[in-house]
């Protein structure tokens, strides 16, 4: 019966698909036909586009170089007022070349098609685009040439000033006119002070010349020519005052010669050709420049407009034809469409109508006799649709319904009376099962699951709704391995289902390494099994975390030291005669200022960090343990020697300074290592302990990022260390601090412009103790807040006593800014010493910016707000000094005494300073070379454009008292001969 209903199925498909194939031609045909009409249609759009299109596209190419033009006009006169000669001469050569062929050829397409008008502005918008290009170079080649005339006005005038500083300082050096009576009174102090007050003058001129002045706004020229002004009628003045001084003593040549460089520098400065009046020329130069750039612009714009305008029109004209193109072509194709689809619409219907009538019912009635075949089951519903229908369809799916109905009715009843007895005596065992705390599984005899309770289910998470009575046990082990079940100390966990669990005997099992359940099992008479699961896993934590903690670090869970001090106990007594041991200390260089910067949490991570990093790179024998704070502790196995333990400490060195990634935070850190070896560093585990703990300290002081073996002095240094360290806490307070001054020479003025101030330290029994040795003490034990705050108090308390145009240096400890009182502190000793903030100069090295830059800049912002001079010393021995002269505008620059010394016969070292130099110079900033002990480093120094010198040369550190007589002979204290 199935196969004849499918054969009559497949006749009528076969009919529907020849019907189906003749509809496709005859509406392929039409679809032919219909295609013909629209490529008609779309050459007639294409040859409209020709005329249209192209004028669009002509008119984006010329609006593209109108915009060209004008940044070129602007980069000409940019060029021309940075005044880079090179990069002019090229802005003017890119102008003059400048192509116009699209605009000449968006002209004489829009003649073309009739749209004359806003060709012709196009064309006389260009022109005058053109003429003003002239224009504007014409105007940049008479600026350049005022340029030129002016740098040699302004040179004329320096060199007219600096022979007048010349001439002042050797009349000041000149001992002639003492001779004429005035050797000493009021006379010689009269000239000396009209000398001075010349000198001054003549320096602020100096210093007001530059060649930038034109960069500032007119306001502002104007102001600072009206300063010149004044300060050169100040300076004819006082150059008259000390003409008649002189000639009241017989100098009448030298008072000559001083009125006629007075009255040339005037005539030069605001004459009728002086630079004043130049400058005023360049300033309308750079009026007229700007004026013809705005013209140029308004012209650009002029014909930027017209070239947008022709643009819209060509893109109107362009949309207009294309939008009745396509309309004729809409009209055919909805015609064509409609004809196809009316036909289409009318196959469809039919095809439907004889499907759902004939071939749907007699699927419908095959595939529900599939589905019975297949479930075994009779109680599946027949459609209704096809019990109700009066054909023979209708017949056959009624009397086959009657027929299935009664099969299942019999199937029930069998069903029902079987169950209900085995229900009755399963639910008084599931409830006694269920009253137990424990997890309870019965298989029988065949190995199959006959009952578990739902303590059973939720300890291996089986109550996801699964059925697990009646599945075989091995099933159930599966699930339970697939939650995360596993045998604890068996590695080959597929042995599971072989060594029957659950079934015989007691065994630990592991749930996802969290809980731990005991399993007891049995054989019951009838050849099943019952097994009970109890959890055990808090007991087992409990008694686990006691043990731990006894032992092991709670951050990074290492062992701690008094688990390591019982390993190293261990191992020593274990150590045969010939065997050695290596014990290594490990201390974390600059984790402090991680702490200090990214916080407490971070720099926990950061050492649970290096806890992994050491525990890979040492061996699976070796011991590893943390020992408090970021101090590590690593034993090594296997009877290494030195070269061993020399080997293992480079690892570990190279391991931890790998930079870390915490918090989103790049992270670098190094480390120290002290080595003690066994046994000739001691067998006692406490002795070794305490040696290699030395070691790790002279490792500290050698440079960190290093490692150091314990050597049998280091005991002697460390008593030597702590009895300095306790001779320096009672320093302070007993008075054997002292202040040193050591001159800066100014190698231009050949005068000492201020002190740098040393800290020197008298011991009533060691003597004089130098700084290298007690600073790095002050600064580790926290004394050297204290100590500088002394320094700044008395170093400011000395200065103010000297004359008023002498600062003070003094040199603060990168440890200092990381406490809070630095501020408090100068503003304390300003105070109470009435020393200008201006006269005071604070040196930092880049150590100082190395820490928390952004505190770091914010503190030394404050110091300039005071008016308190910030110096970078030790400048170009670290790795980033030039970007810190980014962040922040040092006032001055000390370059290290390493690049002084070979500055005559090594070439690098004076090319460092030349750009040293020249950087400065262009910043503004002053330099001081450090360290210049001949007179050949001074020459060179000075024509290398260095600003001021330090060293023996110049003078030695001296107490405040020879510091106060060299400032009252300062007028006599030059440099020497040769440095002139």
């Amino acid at each position: 019966m199935t196969g004849f209903m499918r054969y009559i199925a497949r006749r009528l498909r076969a009919r529907i698909a020849f019907a189906g194939m003749v509809i496709i031609v005859l509406l392929a045909a039409l679809s032919v036909l219909s295609d013909r009409n629209i490529v008609a249609l779309s050459d007639a759009i294409s040859v409209t586009n020709q005329t249209t299109g192209p004028l669009y596209h002509a008119a984006l190419k010329a609006s593209d170089t109108v915009q060209h033009v004008g940044a070129l006009a602007h980069e000409v006169v940019q060029e021309c007022f940075l005044k880079q000669d090179g990069h002019v001469e090229e802005a003017i050569a890119n102008l003059e070349r400048t192509s116009y062929a699209d605009i000449d050829r968006l002209e004489r397409h829009a003649r073309g098609v009739g749209l004359g008008d806003l060709a012709g502005a196009i064309a006389t918008a260009r022109d005058d685009l053109i003429e003003q290009h002239k224009a504007m170079i014409g105007s940049c080649q008479a600026y350049r040439e005022w340029i030129a005339a002016r740098d040699r006005l302004e040179a004329e005038t320096g060199t007219l000033v600096r022979n007048l500083l010349f001439r002042l300082d050797g009349q000041v050096r000149s001992a002639t006119w003492q001779r004429g009576g005035v050797e000493a009174g009021p006379g010689r102090a009269f000239v000396l002070s009209s000398i001075h007050a010349a000198r001054e003058q003549a320096a602020r001129l100096r210093d007001s010349l530059h060649r930038d002045i034109l960069l500032a706004d007119p306001e502002a020229v104007r102001a600072a020519l009206f300063v010149q002004e004044r300060v050169t009628d100040v300076l004819t003045h006082e150059i008259a005052n000390l003409a008649k001084l002189i000639r009241a003593i017989g100098e009448d040549d030298a008072a000559t010669r001083f009125q006629s460089m007075a009255d040339d520098l005037r005539a030069r400065l605001t004459g009728p050709d002086g630079l004043h009046a130049l400058i005023e020329r360049g300033m309308d130069l750079r009026v007229q420049m700007a004026r013809e750039e705005a013209q140029h612009h308004v012209t650009g714009s002029r014909l930027r407009k017209a070239v947008h305008i022709l643009a819209n029109r060509a893109r109107l004209m362009n949309e207009q034809a294309i939008e009745a193109m396509n309309g004729k072509v809409g009209d055919a194709t909805f015609a064509i469409h409609l004809l196809a689809g009316a036909a289409s619409l009318t196959c469809a219907i039919a095809i439907v109508v004889f499907g759902i009538r004939v071939v749907r019912p007699i699927e419908l009635l095959t595939a529900h006799i599939r589905r019975i075949q297949v479930s075994e089951r009779h109680d599946v519903p027949i459609p209704a649709g096809l019990c109700a229908r009066r054909d023979e369809i209708g017949v056959l799916a009624s009397s086959f319904a009657a027929m299935t109905r009664s099969l299942e009715e019999a199937r029930q009843r069998l069903l029902q009376e079987s169950r209900a007895e085995v229900r009755q005596q399963f639910e008084r065992l599931s409830s006694a099962i269920e009253s137990i705390p424990q997890g309870i599984l019965l298989t029988d005899a065949s190995r199959k699951v006959i009952l578990c309770n739902e303590n059973f289910r939720k300890l291996y998470g089986l109550d996801d709704g699964r059925e697990i009575v009646g599945q075989p046990v091995a099933d159930v082990i599966r699930a339970c391995l697939k939650n995360g079940a596993s045998v604890l100390d068996e590695p080959d966990q597929s042995k599971l289902l072989r060594l029957n669990y659950f079934l015989d005997g007691q065994k630990a099992l592991d749930l996802n390494g969290e809980r731990t359940v005991v399993v007891t099992a049995g054989v019951t008479p009838e050849g099943g099994t019952v097994s009970v699961h109890e959890d055990i896993t808090e007991r087992r934590r409990q008694e686990e975390r006691i043990a731990h903690l006894a032992h092991h670090d709670a951050l990074t869970g290492l062992a701690n030291r008094v688990l390591f001090r019982e390993e190293a106990c261990e191992a020593l007594l274990r150590r045969r005669k010939a065997r050695r041991l290596a014990l290594l200390y490990i201390d974390l260089d600059q984790f402090k200022a991680v702490n200090d910067t990214l916080g407490h949490p971070t720099g926990d991570r950061l050492l649970v960090e290096v806890a992994k990093r050491l525990r890979a790179a040492v061996g699976r024998h070796d011991h590893v343990a943390r020992l408090g704070g970021d101090e590590f502790a690593i034993m090594l196995a296997g009877n290494p020697r030195a070269e061993d333990a020399s080997a293992a400490a480079d690892r570990l060195i190279e391991t931890i300074r790998i930079p870390y990634e915490v918090d989103g935070n790049f992270i670098v850190v190094g480390a120290s290592v002290g080595i003690a070896m066994a046994p000739d560093d001691g067998t006692d585990a406490d002795v070794l302990m305490k040696h290699a703990d030395m070691a790790l300290y002279r490792a500290k002081q050698d440079g960190r990022n290093t490692y150091c073996f314990f050597e049998s002095d280091m005991d002697a240094r460390m008593q030597a260390r702590r009895e300095l360290e306790l001779d320096l806490r009672k320093a302070l307070e007993g008075g054997e601090f002292a202040l040193h001054y050591q001159p800066l020479f100014d190698i231009g003025s050949h005068e000492v412009v201020g002190f740098e101030a040393l800290l020197r330290w008298t011991h009533p029994v060691r003597g004089n103790v130098s700084p290298a040795d007690f600073i790095p003490i002050a600064e580790e034990t926290g004394l050297i807040g204290e100590i500088g705050s002394w320094v700044v108090k008395e170093a400011c308390r000395e200065a103010a006593t000297w004359p008023k145009d002498v600062r003070v240096a003094v040199n603060i400890s990168p440890v200092q800014f990381r406490t809070r009182t630095l501020m408090l502190d100068i503003m304390a000793a300003l105070a109470s010493s009435g020393l200008l903030p201006s006269r005071l100069e604070i040196e930092i090295t880049e150590g100082v910016l190395l820490q928390d830059t952004d505190a770091t800049l914010g503190v030394l912002e404050d110091l300039r707000r005071l008016g308190i001079r910030i110096a970078m010393d030790d400048f170009g021995t670290g790795y980033s000094s030039l970007s810190y002269l980014r962040k922040f505008n040092f006032d001055k620059v000390k370059i290290d005494r390493s690049f002084i010394q070979d500055i005559g016969e090594d070439a690098e070292s004076r090319a460092v300073i030349r750009a040293v130099t020249s950087l400065c110079l262009s910043l503004g900033i002053t330099t001081t070379a450090e360290g210049v002990e001949t007179e050949d480093q001074l020459r060179a120094l000075k024509a290398e454009g260095c600003t001021q010198a330090q060293g023996f040369l110049t003078g030695r550190p001296m107490p405040a008292a020879d510091a106060v007589r060299l400032l009252q002979g300062r007028a006599a204290a030059t440099v020497p001969a040769a440095a002139g």
